[in-house]
């Protein structure tokens, strides 16, 4: 059963996230470099956390977190009885519960912006920093999905 869940939940994924990868989503981050911050900002919206560094430069950082849950599977029991040749064996199988829990999906973007208001370095962290071909369009500046 715990596989056939498994399997379940992959080909899900597959369906909603497409061709998700953290490639593209490197791809659309990485684009932003030298760009003006209003720029960024008129793309990316207001960042989450703005945070002043030692060298005058600023991050803007940008947070998403996607929690969900896994559903719990009831395998109700069942008994048995068979009689051949003059005996009955009865056999039960109690109820199963199996399944179950909870998720988060994280991504942490950072745009690292220097006095003059241009972005000097990009990064990204978490387990949920993948991008589609149309987050690419959308999120990207003046790059194209490869495909």
């Amino acid at each position: 059963m715990r596989h056939c869940f498994l399997a379940v939940s992959l080909v899900l994924s597959l369906l909603l996230f497409g061709c998700a990868s953290t490639k593209n989503y490197s791809m659309a981050v990485s684009s932003w470099s030298g760009a003006r911050t209003g720029d960024l900002v008129r793309v990316w919206g207001y960042p989450d956390k703005v945070i002043r560094m030692g060298n005058g430069h600023r991050l803007y950082l940008y947070r998403s977190v996607n929690r969900g849950s896994y559903p719990q599977f009831v395998n109700p029991g069942y008994t048995t009885v068979d009689t051949s040749n003059g005996q009955t064996v009865v056999t039960t199988m109690p109820t199963t519960v199996s399944g179950g829990g909870s998720y988060d999906l994280r991504c942490k973007t950072w745009f690292e912006v220097n006095s003059s208001n241009r972005v000097v370095n990009t990064s990204f962290r978490g387990n949920n920093c993948v991008g589609t071909d149309a987050f690419v369009t959308r999120f990207g500046r003046g790059v194209k999905p490869r495909n």
